[in-house]
């Protein structure tokens, strides 16, 4: 079964941060320094303070990838990751 995430705000912050949902349990996830500049050198965002789609996607298809490796981590009924620039590829 696929590991169902949805990244809902960007919640700003450096380095930039993001919150949404894996498997129903709350998800924050940051970008390091490295994974910024892949995604074009700085994280773009809509009015809604969300990541435009196509670098939602490539946010989403490494987060998948790490859940189904088992590298997110859940403490207190919250998840929480840091994806680099290997991640993304």
């Amino acid at each position: 079964m696929k590991s169902q995430i949805v990244l809902n705000r960007y919640d700003g912050g450096t380095p930039p941060a993001f919150s949404g949902y894996w498997q129903d349990i709350p998800l924050n996830v940051t970008l390091d320094l490295s994974a910024v500049l892949k995604l074009a050198g700085h994280v773009q965002i809509d009015e809604r303070h969300e990541l435009l789609a196509a670098k939602r996607d490539t946010v989403i298809a490494a987060l998948s990838r790490l859940a189904e490796m088992g590298q997110i981590e859940t403490r207190s009924g919250r998840a929480e990751t840091m994806l680099s620039a290997l991640d993304l590829d």
